[in-house]
């Protein structure tokens, strides 16, 4: 997934895409597909989202723990 990801970024901006990219894309992507699947019902995507057990992602798989909880790795970052 990541692979097909950096090439479509790198096309758009002539740049590699940073982790922090790669992370907003899943975002994004994990929202769009919770919102076809759940309807526009705020309960039923966030319940949606929550579920996700091992979705490929471009930052790696996504999942989450029975209280919602990623359980990714977290990168701390310092922006100036």
């Amino acid at each position: 997934m990541y692979e097909s990801f950096a090439r479509r970024y790198q096309i758009a901006t002539s740049k590699l895409p940073s982790s922090i990219a790669a992370e907003a894309y899943d975002a994004v992507r994990l929202i769009a597909l919770s919102v076809r699947e759940a309807g526009p019902n705020r309960a039923r995507v966030r319940d949606r989202i929550a579920s996700v057990k091992e979705l490929a992602g471009a930052s790696g798989t996504i999942s989450f723990d029975n209280e919602g909880n990623s359980l990714g790795g977290a990168q701390l970052v310092r922006l100036q």
